[in-house]
């Protein structure tokens, strides 16, 4: 879709490759600093999730003739002219995939801070953290590079649902847990030993 707003793919796949990349920096550097002052990182995490997937629930609307950032681009292109409209078309829409993506790079400092507990199990809980998470992102862009032609929208839907689904049981857990005087599950007190289907993201 950012192709049709470039009008050249080229400009468009470097806009998303530069947020992509980006953002899951950005996302993970700030998430490792703060990470250890989190007292409910499973809560956390799902809000994370949750937010992913509303962000891109709407984020087609955003690139649509529709939404509002067609109409600046071409204000923009009416009022300084083509010379400046590909950067400030590069980075608004920079902009706008830099806050996913920044989202998606917290949530793997945030879930091994939930699930390490202690310097000698870091290593293979992150390590197994790194796999999964490489494992889901490869199925992921397989599935979406089989299905793009086909379903393209109802596929990137199906997905921000299945985020929004995730994160609001995730955080769902993490309350009931906060108010469970029995239960550590959520909290910095939660045992390394905590399912490793929290890796998905």
């Amino acid at each position: 879709q950012l192709g049709l707003i470039f009008g050249n793919t080229a400009h468009s796949l470097a806009a998303v490759l530069t947020a992509f990349m980006a953002g899951l920096a950005l996302g993970s550097y700030a998430a490792g600093r703060l990470c250890h002052r989190l007292k409910r990182p499973l809560l956390a995490y799902g809000l994370l999730e949750l937010a992913i997937g509303l962000y891109c629930a709407v984020l087609p609307w955003l690139f649509s003739d529709h939404g509002p950032l067609v109409p600046l681009y071409r204000s923009l292109y009416g009022e300084t002219g083509a010379g400046t409209l590909a950067p400030a078309r590069f980075l608004i829409s920079f902009l706008a995939l830099l806050i996913p993506t920044a989202f998606m790079g917290a949530t793997l400092p945030i879930l091994s801070h939930f699930l390490v507990q202690s310097r000698s199990a870091l290593g293979r809980t992150v390590g197994t953290l790194y796999a999964i998470n490489s494992f889901g992102a490869v199925l992921g862009a397989a599935a979406g590079m089989a299905t793009r032609r086909v379903v393209n929208r109802p596929a990137l839907i199906m997905a921000a649902a299945v985020s929004v689904m995730f994160g609001a049981t995730l955080a769902g857990i993490a309350i009931w847990a906060a108010d469970c005087p029995r239960c550590s599950l959520g909290t910095q007190n939660s045992r390394a030993e905590a399912p490793f289907f929290f890796a998905y993201s």
